[in-house]
């Protein structure tokens, strides 16, 4: 079975005019979603994971880097909009104008899971910006619980889904993975994993990126708390700076892989693994098999935590520096917590010498945190909220045709701006770190990967519909 799409190579935005007309005559009853992508590599598997799903529920998910997404949404068909998160200066008025199209707002919020601490995360939102959103989605029912507690998001907006980050780990996943873990154990050998999570000291962009807080008031109070938790994560991460030397000698033969953040600088890394033979920095993929690849993970405050855990592997908490107020208890309770190198050192070798008992207390905080459903799937709790919102019908779209064109000029000359202001080379280079170039034969081999592991989802096509853009359906045209 196979399906043409004839879409002529124009500029993006008259390609999506064009998506649209032919998107609604191929299948005028289609339901429409809308996925943007923030980090490729921590992202993109597990929303075309969602996509799939989506297209077994009738949807066909427009999936794509945010900023194209967001500069070509004005010719977009109505549809859902599922957003990674709702923080920043700017997202009233960008939600206020997603309305306007007649986009209903869903947030999935990727970073609820671990916060740097509760106050802090709130104040990334600007009050009033939960006004324009239909649904949350939650990790789980401690996430869930937080939302509600902060007065900000009403109980009839959440729900509590999990997340297709998670799906990811399921066990009738795993086979997803096999090839890539198989090329790095036959590269690495028997390794101890560093993940880093240091992007607030230790960022790409330099001092220049640090904090994003939307909500000012109280700002004096606030701008204390940032400062005391900065000073917390660089005395953390200078005591993993100086840590290296001294593990990776703990750990001969095997070696010590560091994975930075994807947002961190490297270099300090780099640095520090130049004279050391049996220290590996690698920044390449999805994190999911070098976890699996590996035979214990070493952290603070990372989510890698949380997915090693649902993973089943050991996992090392190291803690050289502890706070009540800045460390966070749940994600450093996912694994052993060692406060000093001797503790370390100890734990990460009984681990490679094959003693780890399972952790049962781990499984039950983690079933707290994060929802995972053995008979169903994140994805699938997700879309029944998404058919849900979907049933009491599609916002009505108020922008006319010259609202949009006054707008299109607004977004392009604000990029014209932000491309010429001081720190366009970083951040360009610090954008290409989080997404690059997608083909659609990369896309095409992931899903059938899923496919294959799954054993459904074989009427579902991909076609590429702009530069690092997709649309994944169900297809449409017989042979």
């Amino acid at each position: 079975m196979s399906c043409e799409f004839d879409f002529v190579a124009q500029p993006a935005r008259t390609i999506f005019v064009g998506i649209g007309r032919q998107m609604n005559e191929l299948n005028p009853d289609s339901k429409k979603i809308y996925l943007p992508i923030e980090h490729q590599e921590r992202e993109l598997d597990a929303k075309i994971l969602f996509s799939l799903f989506a297209a077994e529920y009738g949807y066909e998910t427009v999936l794509g880097y945010k900023e194209t997404l967001r500069q070509q949404h004005g010719d977009f068909p109505q549809g859902v909009w599922i957003q990674h998160n709702a923080r920043g200066r700017g997202k009233s008025l960008e939600y206020f104008w997603y309305k306007r199209l007649g986009l209903s707002m869903v947030v999935l919020d990727e970073e609820a899971l671990i916060r740097q601490t509760d106050n802090l995360f709130l104040r990334k939102h600007v009050p009033g910006v939960f006004n324009y959103i239909d649904r949350v989605f939650a990790w789980g029912e401690s996430d869930r619980d937080f939302w509600l507690q902060s007065d900000i998001v009403s109980a009839e907006k959440l729900a509590v889904t999990g997340n297709p980050r998670a799906d990811l780990l399921r066990p009738e996943l795993l086979n997803y993975y096999e090839k890539k873990v198989s090329e790095i154990r036959g590269r690495c050998g028997k390794y101890v994993l560093i993940n880093s999570n240091f992007p607030t000291v230790n960022n790409a962009m330099g001092e220049f990126h640090k904090f994003n807080i939307s909500d000012k008031r109280n700002f004096d109070a606030t701008e204390d708390e940032m400062k005391g938790f900065l000073n917390h994560k660089r005395n953390v991460f200078d005591r993993f700076v100086d840590l290296i030397p001294e593990l990776a000698a703990a750990v001969q033969p095997n070696l010590l892989v560091i994975r930075p953040h994807p947002s961190e600088d490297r270099s300090v890394w780099d640095e520090r693994a130049r004279s050391i033979a049996n220290v590996e920095v690698v920044l390449e993929g999805g994190v999911a098999p070098w976890i699996i690849a590996s035979s214990v993970l070493v952290h603070n405050n990372c989510t890698t935590a949380v997915e090693a855990a649902l993973l089943k592997k050991p996992v090392a908490s190291y803690m050289p520096v502890s706070s009540d107020r800045f460390d966070n208890k749940f994600c450093n309770s996912m694994g052993t917590m060692c406060f000093d190198e001797k503790q370390l050192f100890s734990f990460v070798n009984r681990v490679l010498n094959g003693e780890y008992p399972n952790d049962i207390s781990r499984n039950e905080i983690l079933s707290h945190h994060v929802n995972v459903d053995e008979k169903k799937f994140a994805c699938e709790y997700m879309l029944d909220e998404i058919d849900r919102l979907s049933e009491s019908g599609l916002i009505s779209r108020k922008a006319g045709k010259i609202e949009i064109g006054l707008r299109n000029i607004i977004v392009d000359t604000a990029k014209f701006l932000r491309k010429n202001k001081k720190k366009k080379g970083v951040r360009s280079l610090y954008l290409r770190r989080k997404i690059s170039d997608i083909e659609t034969t990369e896309i095409v081999s992931r899903m059938e990967s899923f496919k294959s592991c799954l054993g459904k989802f074989h009427d579902v096509e991909c076609a590429d519909v702009g530069r690092d853009l997709f649309m994944i359906r169900k297809q449409t045209c017989a042979e």
